[in-house]
């Protein structure tokens, strides 16, 4: 398996070999409707987080806090990131025993792989750095982000 941690190191490897995977869509899996991550979130930031109905995340507000405060992301992740990881080695294993190729080669394309401590899914590792200012206006133009909630995403994994 190998691990890219930026967009244009996954499109280098995906041309060769099509077993791609993407952590940050697995791990939007755990934040499915009536997932049971749903209560962990909940207990730990208050029902706020939750939709009218309590069957999903409402993004913005549980974004409101966890942006804002440094502890409360550290405890989000901690909820999700071992929920994440377990998608991942799963989609990973589902991918190599529905290969043909031999070796497989599998793309696991991961923003926080370090920082989720993911790497041990892999058997090599590839990292791209882009300048501060650079990967701002990539957050801005891609995804539709104000400069300053750009600014609170990217200043969190600025290293």
């Amino acid at each position: 398996v190998y691990c890219a941690s930026y967009f244009f190191n996954f499109m280098i490897l995906y041309k060769f070999h099509k077993n791609y995977t993407d952590a940050d869509k697995i791990a939007h899996q755990v934040y499915q409707p009536n997932s049971p991550v749903l209560q962990e979130i909940a207990s730990e930031f208050g029902s706020a987080v939750l939709t009218e109905d309590k069957s999903e995340i409402n993004r913005k507000e549980l974004g409101k806090i966890v942006f804002a405060d440094s502890n409360a992301m550290k405890k989000l992740e901690q909820i999700v990131w071992p929920h994440a990881k377990n998608l991942i080695r799963s989609e990973i294993t589902q991918l190599s025993t529905n290969t043909t190729s031999t070796p497989s080669i599998i793309v696991l394309e991961a923003a926080i792989l370090l920082d989720a401590q993911w790497d041990d899914l892999c058997d090599a590792v590839w990292i791209i750095t882009a300048p501060y200012d650079i990967a701002l206006q990539r957050l801005i133009e891609k995804r539709s982000m104000k400069q300053e909630d750009a600014q609170k995403k990217n200043g969190r994994t600025r290293r």
